[in-house]
């Protein structure tokens, strides 16, 4: 029974600690990337092909190596091919393969510093042929990508999927007699969005034949009002076009039938390949806090966001259409003395350029403080330093409230009880810098401690405020309680030593007098003991000289005889008297 307790003792405790490791895991970690297959639905006939992405969406995050496991159904798809030809990876742990015996497509890639932080980051691309009609599950059912921050954090927390459709036939669109074909439905798997940038120089296109259709046309241009004119046959349902350069382009398609040719589709295509410019940094400081301009320039897409990293840490993902206009960033408050500086340049199409430099940090200035209550009791306190204190009552609650240079910020209150106990508030300063708190009421008197501090978010401190006392009372009524109860704390024992004395005083005197009477009656019966045995004794003296003289009268004494004989009676005479004596005395 005790070693069964025992175990369950070390279970929970196991189980204990792990769900804190966890949980303070979770709570330091706030990288977030997303592997996902697009497009994430499709629809396709049986013997047609059909192309998809596999992309990272890295959240900000700078990732340096991704790898994953896609499964589908081998019934009723297979792989046609496997590409990474515009892929965001330059390194292969793994080179991307297939096996369409186990249904799955493998990769491990990766690129050097400073990674990869974009959206729809291609990693490879995947051609499946439809074998029968069905639902296709494709998914990313096992999966890591990890952070570019020198300890390869684990960063992967959503895997995405894509459902492909499959009809036994090409979907029939009934035309009507002398009726031109319709408009044709165009799907991109390299570029699923229409009005998204993409940084690969391919692009893949696909569109579904109806009946009746005889010849195709397409083309793709930089005109949205081109009219198609490379002809195919109806046996082409897919395009796939290399090699093109940056810029904003459209593919039509139109389809023809035995009455004519009908009305031109267009699919929009954004392609940008090339990095922003580079761009150099310059850091300024501004009463207490750095700041540096982020201008960096892409010519094709634009800038999205910037990845700016201090002394190595983990990167901060700054948004492009949160800058003001003249591109004034804030940067995170550092520590006093020298600090490292990088930022990474993303472009929509997440294409990146970094830049680097070093910044000297003002030493940071700490909050000033100052303490109120508005209770009708309390004496406030101007000063902010322990020579003046505030004097409030139990169950009070106190205003703290000071200035900082540091507008948005956190700062921590403080107070501390005499005992050494802290409790901890937590604010923001506002726009201005100033920051108002209100604690709880103080449930215990003595004399607190109260100060502040900034605690920026990037983990640096603010030296502490003055610290400023603050006396709580128990209250009127209590404190005069107390007063009454100090001063008998003196005057009582003081009375009870008095009335001690008193009662010892007169114990003692009731005590000598009873003992005097009872030693003088206990003499008395000695004496009277004495004198009794005394008495029989000399009674018995006087028998043997009544013996001694019958003895006379007999016969004579010898001299021996007569001698005892005077001297008993001599003596007796004399025990008398000198007993009498002695009992005289005693009295």
């Amino acid at each position: 029974m005790l070693q069964r307790t025992y175990k369950k003792l070390c279970y929970a405790s196991v189980l204990f600690v792990s769900l804190i490791s966890v949980t303070l895991l979770c709570a330091h970690t706030s990288y977030a990337a997303i592997l996902s297959i697009s497009p994430v639905s499709s629809v396709v006939s049986v013997g047609s092909t059909i192309s998809l992405k596999v992309d990272v969406d890295s959240a900000g995050t700078a990732i340096n190596t991704a790898g994953a496991t896609i499964t589908f159904p081998t019934d009723l798809l297979e792989v046609v091919s496997v590409g990474d030809s515009t892929s965001i990876f330059s390194l292969w742990v793994q080179n991307p393969a297939f096996s369409n015996d186990a249904g799955t497509v493998t990769f491990t890639g990766g690129l050097p510093t400073p990674g990869y932080a974009g959206n729809n980051g291609q990693i490879i691309s995947i051609v499946f042929r439809a074998k029968k009609k069905g639902t296709a599950s494709v998914a990313v059912t096992n999966g890591s990508v990890l952070a570019n921050d020198g300890s390869g954090t684990e960063v992967l927390t959503a895997k995405g999927s894509a459902v492909i459709t499959i009809n036994s036939s090409a979907p029939t669109k009934v035309v009507a007699a002398g009726a031109l074909p319709p408009l044709p439905i165009i799907t991109s798997a390299t570029d699923p969005q229409q009005n998204v940038w993409y940084s690969g120089t391919s692009a893949s296109f696909s569109w579904v034949i109806p009946t009746g259709v005889t010849s195709i046309q397409t083309l793709l241009s930089k005109e949205e009002d081109s009219v198609p004119t490379v002809m195919y046959d109806n046996s082409v349902s897919q395009r796939t076009l290399d090699d093109i350069s940056d810029g904003v382009y459209f593919f039509h398609l139109r389809y023809m039938n035995p009455v004519g040719w009908g009305p031109t589709a267009t699919y929009k295509v954004e392609i940008d390949s090339t990095p922003p410019q580079n761009f150099t940094l310059n850091v300024q400081t501004v009463g207490a806090q750095n700041m540096v301009v982020l201008d960096a320039v892409d010519a094709m897409s634009g800038i999205a966001s910037y990845a700016v990293k201090i002394d190595g840490e983990p990167p901060v993902s700054v948004q492009e259409s949160s800058l003001p206009d003249n591109g004034q960033y804030v940067l995170p408050t550092q520590n006093s003395g020298q600090h490292s500086l990088a930022v990474i340049a993303y472009d929509k199409a997440g294409n990146h350029t970094e830049s680097d430099t070093t910044f000297a940090s003002p030493a940071i200035v700490p909050p000033t403080i100052a303490v109120s209550s508005t209770s009708s009791n309390a004496v406030n306190c101007e000063a902010t330093s322990t020579s003046c204190a505030l004097v409030v009552n139990r169950n009070d609650a106190i205003t703290v409230q000071g200035e900082t240079e540091y507008p948005n910020t956190p700062i921590g209150v403080f107070v501390q009880s005499s005992n050494g106990e802290t409790k901890t508030y937590k604010a923001m300063t506002a726009s201005d810098g100033s920051y108002t708190l209100v604690t709880d009421p103080l449930d215990a008197a003595g004399t607190l401690s109260v100060w502040s501090q900034l605690l920026f978010s990037d983990g640096a401190k603010s030296p502490i405020s003055d610290k400023v006392a603050v006396r709580v009372n128990e209250g009127y009524i209590v404190e005069t309680s107390r007063s009454i109860i100090y001063d008998l704390s003196f005057a009582l024992p003081a009375l009870l030593l008095i009335l001690a004395f008193i009662y010892l005083a007169y114990e003692g005197w009731h005590k000598f007098f009873g003992l005097k009477k009872r030693l003088e009656k206990e003499a008395q019966d000695a004496v009277n003991d004495v004198h009794k045995s005394l008495d029989i004794f000399k009674d018995e003296l006087e028998n043997q000289l009544a013996k001694l003289e019958d003895t006379k009268n007999d016969r004579e004494l010898s001299k021996k005889e007569e001698k005892i004989f005077r001297e008993l009676r001599l003596h007796i005479d004399d025990i008398d008297e000198f007993i009498e004596k002695k009992i005289k005395r005693m009295r």
